[in-house]
This record gives structure tokens, C-alpha cells and sequence, in this order.
């Protein structure tokens, strides 16, 4: 029997993950900055190994907020990413930060205000699919207490959503021409919750179809 070994990523939202939102107030002196935040995106790993597929830590937007005595008080925008790697100067000494790349067209950020949002209600945002598909966004946070100016904090964002890596043995040739997935969840909460939970969501069939099927 030869074994032929298919990979396929499927991104599907999964509950109790990420959760995000902000509103417009940019860093507007940068020279003031007191502690640098400088992260990087967590490697995918199987088997103990990094098993990257190409592309799939793409990040085309980034933001991020702080929240002080539970309290929204800082929006940071268009925080540069290079190579899965970003940096942000940030003049607050204390409170939460909090990072989200690919979720603004998701609705993460939508109607946040300033002084205004608390942090509860900030880790009850969710992400919903977008034309029937779940948004490959990332998350990160960091207690920024206890730092001084000139330090440096180190930041690792993970995936809100799953990869499912697909492998079967066949009997002879074989082709995959569509992944069905049922019962997928259309809408999960974007940050860690403090116990495994899904908000009130309706339940999805995700189907891929290809347009060339899969082979060894």
C-alpha cells in the first residue's frame, strides 16, 4: 500500500480564543516614549518542530490599545510588521497593552471610545466569519507594570484560529477534490477567556471546493 500525505490548511474560528477593539488616538510624540515593545509572531509547531505553511502569518494591519485601571486610555495605529516581526514605543508605565493584527474588517474595532470602554467589556468583543470565512487574525498582551524608560518587553501574538494539517493513507491513487467541515462555529470571542466558553453564535458548514484536487 503506498501512503499519500495530504496537507491542507483550513482556518475555522474556534471558541474561548481572541477577542479585540480600540478607537482612533494615535502616539503623536514618539520621542517621548518610555518603554519599546518589540514581539514576534509564534511559530506554529508540530512534533515539537516549526511547521510554517507560506503565507499564513501575514498580517496587512495592526493596533493596539492600552487600558489602565481597567479603563481604555491610549489607541495605537498602523503599528509597523516586517517579517513577522513588529515594534511599538509606547509612554505609559502601567496598565495592559494589548495588540490585534487582521481584525479590523472582522468588526473587532468597531465603536470603541477613549476613556469610555472598560476592559471587561473589551474581553467580551468577538470576530465573526467574513463572507463565509474566519479571519486569520492575531492577538497579543502585556502587563506593562513595573517597567521603566529605556526598558524593552518582549511580545509573542498567537493565531485565533485553528489549522487543521490533513493526512491520509490511500490504497492506490487518489485525488481530494473538497473538505467539508460542519457544525463550525460562526462567531468566537477574541481574547482569552477565564474558562473554556463561546459566546451565542449559529453554527456554519465550511466547504472548500478545489479547483485542481489535491494529489501526492
Amino acid at each position: 500500500m503506498r501512503t499519500n500525505n495530504y496537507l491542507y490548511r483550513i482556518i475555522i474560528l474556534i471558541t474561548g480564543l481572541w477577542i479585540a477593539s480600540c478607537t482612533e488616538e494615535t502616539d503623536t510624540n514618539p520621542y517621548e516614549s518610555k518603554v519599546q515593545i518589540e514581539g514576534r509572531i509564534a511559530n506554529f509547531m508540530v512534533n515539537g518542530e516549526s511547521s510554517a505553511i507560506e503565507g499564513e502569518n501575514n498580517i496587512t494591519e495592526m493596533k493596539a490599545c492600552i487600558f489602565t485601571d481597567g479603563i481604555l486610555t491610549k489607541i495605537y495605529d498602523n503599528i509597523n510588521v516586517a517579517n513577522g516581526t513588529f515594534s511599538l514605543n509606547v509612554n505609559e508605565t502601567n496598565g495592559t497593552l494589548y495588540m490585534v493584527g487582521n481584525a479590523t474588517d472582522a468588526g473587532a474595532w468597531h465603536g470603541m471610545n477613549v476613556n469610555s470602554l472598560t476592559e471587561y467589556e473589551w474581553k467580551q468583543r468577538t470576530v465573526s466569519m467574513r463572507d463565509g470565512k474566519a479571519v486569520p487574525f492575531f492577538t497579543g498582551s502585556i502587563s506593562l507594570d513595573g517597567y521603566i524608560s529605556g526598558e524593552s518587553a518582549q511580545m509573542i501574538l498567537t493565531r485565533g484560529v485553528a489549522r487543521f494539517d490533513l493526512k491520509m493513507a490511500t490504497d492506490g491513487e487518489s485525488k481530494l477534490n473538497s473538505i467539508r467541515l460542519e457544525e463550525v462555529a460562526d462567531k468566537a470571542f477574541m481574547l482569552p477567556q477565564s474558562s473554556v466558553t463561546s459566546p451565542e453564535t449559529d453554527f456554519v458548514t465550511i466547504e472548500e471546493i478545489f479547483d485542481n484536487p489535491l494529489t501526492e
